[in-house]
């Protein structure tokens, strides 16, 4: 059985959710309906966090999502379709959302 992450999922108009995705590439890709791209969060207190998002959102025009949006933090660009809040380790791979971001979210940790 894979190992599954704990991440937030940030669909556009709907309130964000934990959920369990695969740790893997293919589970990543089933849990955005695409080609991943990952980007950096640009919000101060979500330094240690990345967006995995569709690459291929604009092209497919997908929705807008302002939050995930929000959280990237570019005037310039926006976020489309759905994203998923991850933590990173040290080399920069995927990982479970932090302990600590997980209680600011207030989101149940037993997923």
């Amino acid at each position: 059985m894979n190992k599954q992450i704990r991440v937030v999922r940030i669909d556009p108009c709907k309130p964000p959710e934990l959920v369990a995705v695969p740790d893997t590439l293919q589970g990543l890709q089933e849990a955005i309906g695409g080609h991943i791209e990952i980007v950096p969060c640009g919000a101060e207190h979500f330094k240690h966090c990345v967006l995995v998002i569709d690459e291929e959102g604009k092209i497919k025009g997908l929705e807008s999502n302002p939050y995930a949006s929000k959280l990237f933090g570019s005037a310039i660009d926006c976020i489309v379709g759905p994203a998923l809040l991850c933590g990173t380790d040290v080399f920069g791979d995927i990982t479970d959302l932090p302990r600590g971001m997980l209680r600011r979210w207030s989101l149940n940790e037993d997923v």
